[in-house]
C-alpha cells in the first residue's frame, strides 16, 4: 500500500527463516533493512511522493538465502491538493446513514476531529433561509480557519430555497434574480 512519503510491505512468513531483509531502491542508491524472524511486514518511510521504487525481500537462514520475492515496483502516492486539516466534514446526527458516511470518510481522509462539525436538523429536500441560517452560522462558529473546503456527509437536504446546499454553505445564501 503507498501513502503519502511511505510504503506499507508484507509478505509470507518462511517457515524456516532467521531473518528477512528488505531491500530498495528509486534508481542507483540501495537501502538496506534488515528484520527479525517473526516479521513479515514493514513500513518504509521518507519517500518522495511520485517517485517509483522498487522493493524486494530476501529469506535468510543460516545456511544462506532461502527465498526472495519478485521485484515490485511502487510509485509513492500523493496527497490530494487538500491536506486533512484543510477539509471540513458536516454531519447531519439525525440521520444515520450521514453518521456512517461521515465515520467512514474521517477515518479514510484523517479528518481532524476539530474539522467535524454536528448538525441536528430535518431530513427534508430543502429548508428555508430561516432554517438555514443557523446552521451556517454553527459551522461558520465552529469550523477552523485552516479549512478550505467542506464535505457533506448528508444527500437531502439538497437545496436551500433557490440555493443548492453546497453552494449556500459557499457563498450564503442568495437571493433568487427574477
Amino acid at each position: 500500500m503507498a501513502d503519502d512519503r511511505q510504503v506499507v510491505l508484507a509478505w509470507d512468513k518462511v517457515s524456516e527463516a532467521i531473518g528477512y531483509v528488505l531491500e530498495y531502491s528509486s534508481g542507483s542508491n540501495i537501502y538496506v533493512d534488515t528484520l527479525g524472524s517473526e516479521i513479515t511486514s514493514s513500513t518504509v518511510t521518507g519517500l518522495n511522493n511520485g517517485s517509483t521504487y522498487y522493493f524486494k525481500v530476501f529469506a535468510c537462514s543460516k545456511a544462506g538465502l532461502l527465498a526472495v520475492t519478485p521485484t515490485v515496483s511502487i510509485i509513492v502516492g500523493r496527497w490530494s491538493g487538500l491536506q486533512p486539516y484543510q477539509l471540513g466534514l458536516l454531519v447531519n446526527d439525525n440521520e444515520p446513514d450521514s453518521i456512517a458516511v461521515a465515520e467512514y470518510y474521517r477515518i479514510r481522509r484523517q479528518i481532524p476531529s476539530e474539522n467535524i462539525v454536528h448538525l441536528n436538523f430535518s431530513k427534508v429536500t430543502r429548508l428555508t433561509n430561516n432554517e438555514f441560517m443557523p446552521l451556517k452560522n454553527n459551522v461558520d462558529e465552529k469550523m477552523p480557519t485552516t479549512v478550505q473546503a467542506l464535505a457533506i456527509a448528508w444527500t437531502i437536504p439538497y437545496g436551500v430555497e433557490c440555493n443548492s446546499i453546497t453552494s449556500a454553505f459557499t457563498f450564503g445564501f442568495q437571493v433568487e434574480a427574477l
